[in-house]
This record gives structure tokens, sequence and C-alpha cells, in this order.
């Protein structure tokens, strides 16, 4: 990395936090890191309460964005925007700001060519999600709240398959850690294991298959159809 972009991404993301504090510039003008911390649960669980909006129910980069936007809106000016600096995890760095967008379109292209999972048994969904989980979690397309936007959209996408997944408060050092053999390791165990053992349901009928099949080719053909019209970027 050359030192003007050095110096560029420390000024961009010195500038998330009041001058000379460890505490982020939030909506509710809080100062003290112990306050916006509690406060920031709070609303950020009332939130996840609430049935989403329709746009960020929608299994793309965009909806994705928005379900962020969704849950930070009452904490952060920037909710659901992209990160634009570089960050990393120990000497491991997250995806740089330039690739989150084709990271994330990638991902989200390779679900829907899984037909969203829909029609898989509990053991195979949990699997499968743990790879999606822990390859948008390496592009940590946000600058706070990635974990947390992960399991909300990990609901969504159970409840498509007819699943339904409960994490619990005690749960969150399991899932950090898992995020961090995912990312580190390339190792999918953990995070596949945790959501195993949270998720209940029975999973969607064979004769599902063929609407799943054909929802995810209309949402890639609908995708296809609004980038060439409009070139409409969010």
């Amino acid at each position: 990395m050359s030192r003007e972009r050095f110096e560029q991404d420390a000024a961009t993301h010195a500038a998330l936090f009041y001058p000379g504090t460890d505490v982020m510039v939030n909506l509710l003008g809080l100062r003290d890191s112990e306050e916006l911390a509690r406060a920031e649960r709070q609303l950020v669980e009332a939130r996840t309460l609430q049935l989403p909006p329709v746009e960020a129910r929608q299994f793309d980069y965009h909806g994705f964005r928005d379900l962020h936007r969704h849950l930070f809106q009452d904490v952060y000016s920037w909710a659901g925007e992209e990160r634009t600096y570089l960050t990393a995890r120990g000497p491991a760095p997250f995806a740089r700001p330039e690739y989150i967008r084709t990271w994330m379109d990638a991902r989200f292209e390779t679900l829907r060519a899984e037909g969203f999972l829909a029609v898989l048994d509990a053991h195979r969904f949990a699997w499968r999600a743990a790879e999606h989980v822990n390859e948008i979690n390496a592009c940590h397309p946000f600058v706070e709240g990635n974990g947390r936007v992960q399991r909300a959209w990990l609901r969504l996408l159970a409840a498509e398959a007819n699943y339904e997944i409960e994490f619990r408060r005690k749960d969150i050092a399991a899932w950090n850690e898992a995020s961090r053999k995912g990312f580190t390791d390339a190792d999918h165990e953990p995070m596949a294991r945790l959501i195993a053992a949270r998720i209940f349901g029975e999973p969607v009928r064979e004769e599902a298959r063929r609407a799943a099949f054909l929802k995810s080719r209309s949402a890639g053909a609908e995708k296809n159809h609004c980038d060439r019209t409009s070139g409409r970027t969010r």
C-alpha cells in the first residue's frame, strides 16, 4: 500500500470518531462509549424484532445494504453505506473498498444459482449458509455491524427454506470465533455447526424445488433488465 493511500484511509477512518475519542459519531450525540454501546444494542435489537421493509428482504446486495440501513438507521448516518477505507483483522485484510460491490454481487449471484438454498435439508442448509456468511464476512462491507446484519440476513434466508434460526446472546462469542476461523483459515465447519445447532423447522417440500428454481431465474432476469435500462446504483 502506498503511503498516500495509507494516510487517506487513516483520515477516513478517524473522521468516523469524535476527535480525541474512541466513540463513533452518532445520531444520538452520545460521547461515552459505554452509553453508545448500550443505546446501540437496544435500538438495533428493537429494529431486529420488526419485519424489515420489503426492499431489505431481497436477496441481493442492494437488499443486504437496505437491511443494514434498517437495523442501524437510528444510530449512524452511514447505515447501509459501504466501507470506504482499508481495514483488517490482525494481519489479514478484508476486501479493499473498491472491490466490495463486485465481491458481494458475485456472492449473491452464487446464492441465486443455488436457488437461495430453499430446498435443502437442515444439515446441508447449515453448511452452505456457513460458507455464504463467512464469505460475506470476509468482504466486511460496512464500518460496523457486519456480524449483526449477517445474523439478521441469515434468519431471512432460513425463512425462505421454511426454517427458523434463533441466536442467543451467549452465542455471540461462538459466532465471532466461527467467523474468525472462516476468515483466517477458510474453515466453515465451526459456523456450520453453530447454525445447525440453532436451526429448526421442516424443509420446503420437494414440489417447491421448481418454484425456487423459477424464482431464481426470474430474479436474475429482472436484475439484468434493470441494469440495462436504468444503470441505477444505490
